[in-house]
């Protein structure tokens, strides 16, 4: 029977770690014996713009969709400001459309269609957003301006 290098106690066939004191009776070598920070070899610069590529035709880059959910994001930031709201719902159609053409798209090239849902849903926030708020100026502000009570 084998003993422990470390207590010398004596071990059974195949057993990694003494019972005893619980060394490791066959330690293991580590895999890269390089001193760290050293590069393995030479860089290839190509590499970097195989993955740059790779990223840009990832399956959940779906641009169309992720403009419609910047516009939209901008129609409910500012579409409640008076005067803006009287033209910021066309910002609000346009999100609504680029969010359906990211749908058509990612649902042509079987890609992520989260984002493009997502800016669909805030677009017609902001669109409902706007159009309600112009209204809301339009007719109270002439109800109350007739009354006197708005300037």
């Amino acid at each position: 029977m084998p003993n422990c290098v470390k207590c010398g106690a004596e071990i059974a066939e195949g057993v990694k770690f003494c019972p005893k004191c619980g060394a490791n009776l066959f330690p293991e070598e580590p895999a890269n014996k390089e001193p760290a920070g050293e590069p393995a070899g030479p860089v290839d610069i190509n590499k970097g713009k195989e993955y740059v590529n790779k990223f840009l035709d990832n399956q959940y880059m779906n641009y169309a969709g992720i403009a419609g959910l910047a516009t939209g994001a901008l129609c409910v930031t500012i579409g409640w400001i008076r005067y803006v709201n009287y033209f910021i719902w066309f910002f609000a159609i346009g999100g609504i459309l680029l969010s359906v053409a990211g749908l058509l798209k990612a649902k042509k090239e079987k890609k992520a269609k989260g984002i493009s849902i997502a800016g669909l849903i805030v677009s017609i926030v902001g669109l409902v957003l706007s159009m309600s708020t112009c209204i809301c100026y339009l007719f109270v502000g002439s109800t109350l301006r007739r009354h006197g009570w708005y300037y």
